[in-house]
């Protein structure tokens, strides 16, 4: 069964990777080849990524704060003025010497790891290194489309391919759905002449999957052209 990406695609999951991940390491980097300095990287790059993510927060909540205080001054009401105060931080923790880039550097080592005759499916599920398991039924697709006007005035039909082959697209000129085209890499350019006149063009669109049509059309997207 295919497996997601074991690396969160927001800040908080990536930060909460690393603290995992630096914590459980030591246990496995002897057997895995991993450096004691590799080790160190691991836990200064966790507790620096947190601290950066806990600094921006910070000093965003204090952003709105500090607006908040000036649109008062400015607008009022005269009373009471809150006591503003600049966020307060933890001292910078360590920064490693391999610098930034750290799911590049952190990427390599998990590869080294899952590449080590010692590796088991139980240490990557300890260390976090192995995504959760996917299920796709190719029933339950419904594409979702994006337009915007490109090449002089000509539709740009955006789509996200995911793990479809393909997508038939319809157009509604004004008299009606019809074929339009069998794309099978994002995004698509409608060629059609523009009217000389303002219309609308309506567009859907359904995956294909083994050649055929499956799951469901697209919600109707539109766009004025001409």
């Amino acid at each position: 069964m295919k497996k997601a990406p074991y690396l969160s695609k927001t800040d908080l999951g990536k930060g909460q990777f690393l603290t995992n991940f630096a914590l459980k390491i030591p246990t496995y980097a002897t057997a895995t080849g991993i450096s004691a300095a590799e080790v160190t990287a691991c836990d200064n790059y966790a507790k620096l990524f947190n601290w950066a993510l806990s600094g921006k927060e910070a000093y965003k909540t204090a952003s709105q704060e500090w607006t908040a205080y000036k649109d008062q001054l400015r607008d009022g009401p005269a009373l009471p003025l809150p006591v503003l105060e600049a966020p307060v931080l933890p001292a910078m923790p360590t920064v490693p010497a391999s610098g930034g880039d750290i799911f590049l550097w952190i990427g390599n080592i998990v590869k080294r790891i899952k590449a080590s005759s010692a590796y088991t499916t139980t240490m990557g599920e300890d260390l976090g290194i192995i995504g959760d398991e996917q299920t796709f039924d190719p029933q339950l697709g419904k594409p979702s489309l994006g337009l915007s006007l490109v090449n002089l005035g000509q539709v740009l039909v955006g789509w996200k391919k995911g793990d479809f082959e393909g997508v038939r697209i319809e157009v509604d000129r004004g008299a009606g759905w019809v074929f339009l085209a069998i794309d099978t890499t994002p995004d698509y350019v409608d060629t059609h002449p523009t009217p000389a006149t303002a219309t609308v063009w309506k567009y859907r669109a359904s995956y294909l999957y083994d050649d055929q049509n499956v799951g469901s059309w697209s919600d109707v997207a539109q766009i004025t052209v001409g």
